[in-house]
């Protein structure tokens, strides 16, 4: 279960799905689920793509139904990441990735950063050769606040130019200049699956006001954090204060309550009461 903030209570994730499953039909198989600060996502398939996309967000991939194989750009060399139904993994900011999601049935959240228009700039990115990735084909950034709206028409143009038609790289291929440089050092952690890890650290979940960070301490990118809440009782609550920054909250079992309490305006709480 989930909570938008822009609506007066949860939201069941299988009704969220069922209402929306039009929106997952191809080219993109996605529905937006909130779009303030944090962008949260759902992707079906099948939906196989030819580019690798670069930004400057962490991506969080939870793959819920079926399996995705994202290849990526690490240090250099094309490496294949394989996510399969129940695991997660974290991909660091400005890692080419092209995800491949060949399943129809399949379901998977993927949560980014919103985009600030004139900050943030995607790149995508063609190889001469998909499975080797040696040399770029074509490449260009773009402001991506909306799929549909700003990702097809660059689409479009890699289709109508003189690399596309001949397969051969030019001095049009990429830019003189990019917003952001590529990261060619950072070893990127593998998925594992979700409920394996609740299970290895069950132990310390079940000691009320436990707060693990999913991903640990060390890992390559900080901007992009997740704890993992473990029990409670009447006595035991987290206090978190999001700041400048968005928060996401998914129940993967049991009850909580969640009070939202707005200083600027009125300084009282409001209470959300969510159960699995």
């Amino acid at each position: 279960m989930t909570h938008d903030l822009r609506v007066q209570g949860p939201v069941v994730l299988e009704d969220w799905v069922k209402k929306n499953e039009k929106s997952f039909a191809p080219p993109f198989c996605n529905r937006v689920m909130h779009k303030e600060d944090l962008v949260i996502m759902f992707v079906s398939g099948p939906n196989m793509r030819t580019d690798f996309h670069l930004d400057e967000s962490p991506e969080f991939f939870w793959q819920m139904k079926g399996h995705m194989e994202l290849p990526i750009i690490e240090r250099g060399e094309r490496k294949l990441v394989k996510i399969n139904e129940g695991e997660i993994f974290l991909l660091p900011p400005r890692i080419p990735h092209a995800p491949q999601r060949p399943c129809p049935e399949s379901l998977g959240l993927v949560v980014e950063r919103q985009r600030i228009e004139g900050r943030d700039y995607d790149g995508l990115r063609w190889y001469t050769n998909f499975d080797k990735c040696d040399k770029i084909l074509w490449e260009r950034y773009f402001y991506c606040g909306n799929l549909e709206r700003d990702v097809i028409p660059v689409v479009k143009e890699y289709q109508n130019s003189q690399e596309f038609a001949t397969n051969t790289p030019s001095d049009r291929s990429v830019p003189s200049s990019t917003p952001f440089p590529q990261d060619t050092t950072t070893a990127v952690p593998r998925p594992f699956n979700l409920n394996k890890w609740l299970e290895a650290h069950a132990e310390d979940l079940a000691v009320p006001g436990t707060k693990l960070n999913l991903f640990g301490d060390d890992y390559p990118t900080k901007e992009f954090i997740v704890y993992i809440l473990g029990a409670g009782d009447a006595g035991s609550t987290y206090q978190e204060s999001t700041g400048e920054s968005g928060s996401f909250l998914y129940l993967i079992r049991g009850r909580i309550e969640v009070c939202l309490l707005k200083l600027a305006s009125h300084g009282r709480a409001n209470c959300l009461r969510c159960s699995s």
